[in-house]
């Protein structure tokens, strides 16, 4: 991703473009008191129960059971969260919204979205546990 200098003097996406890392490895390793090791644990633990969780999901959206995949869809937004992964927590969050309007089309795009960003989340952490 190109990067140039904001008006603040650091350097940050060029305008127009997204900052697309995927959870805030700087702010969860202050949570985690700076640890590397627990990070690479936390990380491992999320790639092996993401699969999970988003087969759960994505059955329980296929058979349009609207309370369980809201469930699923709390469950994914709060491992999420404790990764610092707010971009796919966001839509995590969007995506209960849908369900709960029963708006299916809207549910269909935000689970596909969400899908998407925890494949990138699984990834990176994946690198993170390699670089552990």
């Amino acid at each position: 991703m190109a990067t140039t200098s904001n008006p603040s003097g650091s350097a940050g996406p060029l305008e127009g473009e997204a900052d697309e890392r995927p959870f805030d490895r700087d702010s969860l390793l202050i949570r985690l008191g700076g640890s590397k090791e627990i990070l690479a644990e936390l990380a491992s633990l999320f790639c092996v129960e993401a699969q999970r969780m988003t087969s759960e999901l994505s059955e329980r959206i296929e058979r349009r059971d609207a309370r369980a995949a809201i469930a699923s869809a709390h469950q994914l937004k709060g491992a999420l969260l404790n990764l610092s992964a707010e971009p796919a927590a966001t839509t995590a969050r969007e995506l209960e919204t849908c369900l709960r309007s029963g708006d299916w089309n809207s549910s269909l795009a935000a689970a596909q979205q969400l899908l998407s960003e925890v494949e990138l989340l699984v990834a990176a952490l994946t690198r993170e546990q390699s670089a552990a």
